[in-house]
């Protein structure tokens, strides 16, 4: 052995024999654990668990460790970014309250001048039934409520609202844990002259949302309006909105959509022949400018009235539109492209005889579509599935959802996130109590479930007016207005799986019980991305005035 290589062997041998006698105090960072700091340095806070997994603003948490100390000193719980108040502290066990305020359920410990490896539980909302979260309670009448997702788990809540002493438009955004993120009662969408009609909303694709209402500022008619604000609650367009359609004349019963290029598509009823109401549509980008024709698409002018006009986008910019033909054919339907030129024939398609249409895009250029269908005698649920030329997929005059003998009524259907759909309704299989069911249908037509569907809440007494989100597992979230509780109109959800299989308690979770609330109004809902979902209603608890109230249901149904 060289005289060089017998020098690096004992240098390599006098190494290792210093490291080894300070291993404890070097060892003690690796793997996190405190266990392993050496004499006079501090332990290291690991943090193992959290309990309960779910918890409200205000209740007690446990977080679970070692290397916290025996006692608090200067050391901290911080849940969401905002510091606990600590019940009781010792080296493995803290109890603490939830902060309110905070929106997630990352925790961390802070103790020794060091801060542990992060934990988790999930928030709930703060409010629970029969108390739920006041959206706005101002003096005078708040009504005609309606959500979008906010896309971070929480919602953006538009209304009427009289407390200036004419009819405006208000909102407000609420977090993922039921926290108001925006002024106390909402924040100003339109106070312009006269009154403002009820509001349609979507989500803007970047933590804000577009709004669009019928307006009567210049006293001629309803004009159409809409504004866009961002996830802070600012106007990003004009104060008081831009004009859609600032004709003279009625104009009403509006839906809106995503164009999916960051701006929106809106259809209306509209009266400005003079004589019948037809059926117009517009598409506005991002920046609030229209780009179709000046005041609107005609999409149908025959001399017959159309009605209740449904609008889904056709993946290209365009938008594909239904409505309800009265004294015509019964369904109509029209494709518009993305420089608003009309596809199908003049006035549209026939898709069959029945009303109160409901529209879905197929993912594919097409749309799936239900409504009350009256061939037999009995209102029955059909549907049909369109290409994007307007032909028909499914079997001629339709598929039929459900053909029960009480009657069938008010369709609604989601994505079923496989080229299909899921659809619910309330009907009468036995006279005189109305239940609530659902169906699935592939992309190809073919029922997936029971026949005439699966019962979603089957109680003796009366459920109807049914809402649907999908859940973004294939499943969705239903809620409804519920009499089973006999002297008041509950509101109650239900989550099913892609096999029609409820997730939640059978019969439904209980959202809102007590005198306030029916079917007569309006319910709305939001999903929350996450398998659960955000309800708002208006609400007469206080037994004078109408006030706006919402719930948040996790995936679980809490």
């Amino acid at each position: 052995m060289s005289a060089m290589r017998t020098m690096n062997v004992v240098l390599r041998i006098l190494f290792l024999a210093a490291l080894s006698s300070v291993g404890p105090a070097c060892g003690g960072s690796h793997g996190g654990g405190g266990a392993g700091a050496g004499p006079g340095l501090p332990s290291i806070p690991v943090l193992s668990s959290v309990s309960p997994s779910e918890a409200r603003a205000g209740d007690e948490i446990q977080v679970h460790g070692s290397g916290f100390g025996a006692v608090q000193g200067s050391g901290s719980v911080i849940v969401s970014g905002i510091v606990a108040i600590i019940v009781s502290w010792s080296d493995t066990l803290i109890r603490a309250t939830v902060p309110s305020g905070a929106t997630t359920g990352a925790v961390v410990v802070s103790a020794g001048g060091t801060t542990s490896n992060p934990g988790s539980f999930l928030i709930l909302w703060a409010a629970t039934v029969p108390q739920n979260l006041p959206i706005c309670t101002a003096a005078s009448n708040q009504q005609f409520s309606q959500v979008a997702p906010d896309g971070a788990g929480g919602a953006i809540i538009v209304w009427l609202d009289c407390r200036n002493g004419q009819i405006d438009l208000y909102a407000q955004r609420v977090s993922n844990a039921g926290v108001v993120q925006w002024a106390a009662d909402g924040i100003p969408i339109c106070t312009a002259p006269q009154m403002q009609g009820p509001p349609v909303i979507i989500a803007d694709g970047s933590g804000g949302a577009f709004i669009a209402w019928w307006d009567d500022r210049s006293g001629l008619g309803s004009e159409i309006y809409a504004q866009r604000i961002d996830g802070t609650g600012a106007v990003q367009w004009a104060a008081n909105g831009v004009a859609v359609c600032s004709l003279p004349d009625d104009r009403g019963s509006m839906q809106i959509a995503p164009d999916g290029v960051g701006g929106f598509l809106l259809t209306w009823m509209d009266y400005r022949s003079g004589t019948s109401n037809d059926v117009y549509a517009q598409r506005v980008n991002g920046a609030g400018a229209a780009l179709w024709t000046l005041n609107g698409v005609p999409l149908c002018t025959t001399a017959s009235n159309q009605q209740d006009p449904q609008i889904v986008s056709d993946g290209s910019g365009g938008a594909i539109v239904v409505w309800e033909d009265i004294g015509g054919p019964g369904i109509g339907a029209q494709r518009v492209d993305a420089s608003g030129t009309v596809q199908w024939a003049a006035n549209g398609i026939v898709i069959a005889g029945g009303s109160n249409p409901r529209l879905l895009s197929d993912g594919s250029g097409g749309a799936i579509m239900v409504w009350r269908d009256f061939r037999s005698g009995v209102v029955q649920i059909y549907g049909q599935r369109i290409d994007s030329l307007g032909v028909p997929q499914w079997t001629a005059g339709g598929q039929a959802m459900c053909t029960g003998p009480g009657g069938q009524d008010d369709p609604h259907l989601v994505s079923d996130g496989s080229g299909g759909a899921i659809v619910v309704w309330y009907g009468a299989p036995s006279p005189p109590g109305t239940n609530i069911y659902a169906q699935r249908v592939n992309g190809s037509g073919n029922l997936l479930w029971a026949t005439d569907g699966v019962g979603v809440c089957t109680l003796a007494a009366d459920q109807q007016t049914p809402q649907i989100v999908p859940d973004g597992q294939g499943g969705a979230v239903i809620i409804w207005f519920d009499l089973r509780n006999v002297t008041s109109w509950d509101i109650y959800a239900q989550r099913i799986d892609g096999s029609g299989a409820a997730l939640w308690t059978a019969g439904g979770v209980c959202v809102r019980i007590g005198a306030g609330s029916s079917p007569l109004t309006p319910l709305s809902i939001a999903p929350d991305g996450a398998g659960g979902a955000i309800i708002v209603w208006d609400d007469l608890r206080s037994g004078t005035e109408y006030d706006i109230y919402a719930q948040g249901l996790n995936s679980a149904g809490h």
